[in-house]
């Protein structure tokens, strides 16, 4: 047991120290007091959620106390409110650049033409850039849709192509391209221009409707599907149509008015690849006609499908259709492999029908005489020369 040393009362300018730890003050009267028992300035750890600052606090808004006595500030792209024992994730969509955060609120929201630097504890917001859109509040851009265009690094909403243009896919970052010449459309976000029917015409590019031939109506009606000027309106064609307007659906209005008149009997798929009608036969087509196709068949204007051995194919009357006469013409050609022939190609007439399978001129342009066939045009001097020949004028 330590001994306690006594208060003294000492004039002397010197002195002898205590023992065991103990001191007094020279000249003064002192209070010795012993030492602390050991362990006894020692206190209690605080839980979890406190920090010590002169006894167990609360954590402030803004840090995080995991139970070691300390406090410690939330980093950015994280938030806190009092008592945390941890710092929470800014929500998807939200972002801070800012340390000690308190509170969800206190982080932003993602503006529209951005996205969040990560899916949560973002720590800024970056720009969707061109050809990509946000409307904001996320962590992701989205690319343009076809028929749209984003032409800002921050678009919030795509802009849709104008009449007179289209986008065929997605990401456009500037402006959507013009309809070629003998093409049109009238409607937004279109994806793709129709071509002009026939008996119409367009010579300028990014047009919403076509114009007709000069005399529609009489023997100088008819011009090929997409024709890009009048000149090609040189031929009496007996399924012009009449009105070559798209519907507000989109759609684009047959090129052939034979397309419609006989849509109900072609328009199904058949599953044993047989066309309906046994005047139609299976013509190859190309693959952007085939893609095209899926769309027409909604729309009731053709019969297409798949075959193994032949490709993609449509039904074609091939006794009346003026392209495709007596047997399937390949695109791009006036006469096919099995005999067809495009009648719209024979030169220098100027009306023409497909009947039962053969190409019949019932016109001719000036200077040029019906054959005794029907099936061509010929000179006017080799008419009188030779007899051969009719008029310039039949119509059938």
């Amino acid at each position: 047991m330590q001994i306690m040393c006594i208060l003294l009362l000492t004039l002397a300018s010197t002195f002898s120290g205590c023992h065991g730890g103990h001191s007094i003050t020279p000249n003064k009267p002192s209070l010795i007091m012993p030492a602390a028992p050991a362990g006894l300035n020692r206190r209690a750890t605080c839980a979890a959620g406190k920090y010590y600052d002169n006894g167990c606090q609360t954590c402030t808004a803004g840090y995080y106390c995991p139970g070691n006595d300390s406090k410690t500030q939330c980093q950015a792209g994280y938030y806190s409110s009092s008592g945390a024992t941890s710092c929470s994730p800014c929500p998807r969509g939200t972002w801070t650049d800012q340390t000690g955060t308190q509170n969800s609120s206190g982080c932003k929201a993602v503006q529209g033409g951005y996205k969040a630097n990560a899916s949560s504890g973002a720590t800024a917001q970056v720009a969707c850039g061109v050809g990509y859109y946000s409307p904001g509040n996320t962590d992701t851009c989205t690319i343009c849709p076809a028929g749209h265009y984003c032409n800002a690094q921050t678009t919030t909403t795509p802009t849709p192509c104008v009449p007179g243009r289209y986008a065929p896919t997605t990401g456009y970052g500037q402006d959507c391209e013009w309809c070629p010449a003998g093409y049109f459309n009238n409607v937004y976000g279109a994806t793709s221009c129709c071509k002009c029917c026939s008996g119409w015409f367009n010579s300028q590019t990014s047009q919403t409707h076509c114009q007709n031939c000069p005399g529609l109506g009489s023997s100088k009606q008819g011009s090929p599907p997409a024709s890009t000027s009048s000149n090609q309106c040189t031929f009496s064609l007996a399924d012009y149509v009449s009105s070559c307007d798209q519907p507000s659906s989109g759609a684009c209005p047959p090129t052939q008015a034979t397309a419609t008149a006989s849509s109900k009997a072609r328009r199904t798929i058949r599953q044993l690849h047989q066309c309906p009608h046994h005047s139609q036969r299976r013509c190859p087509v190309p693959a952007v006609d085939a893609k095209r196709a899926s769309h027409e068949m909604e729309e009731d204007i053709a019969s297409y499908g798949i075959d193994t051995k032949l490709g993609s194919y449509e039904c074609i009357d091939i006794e009346t259709n003026l392209e495709s006469c007596g047997g399937c013409v390949p695109h791009g050609e006036t006469e096919g492999p099995d005999g067809g022939k495009d009648c719209t190609a024979i030169e220098h007439m100027s009306a023409v029908k497909c009947v039962s399978g053969k190409c019949t001129v019932g016109a001719c342009r000036s200077g040029y005489a019906i054959s005794a066939d029907k099936n061509s045009c010929i000179p006017t001097s080799r008419h009188k020369h030779r007899g051969q020949g009719h008029s310039t004028h039949d119509m059938f």
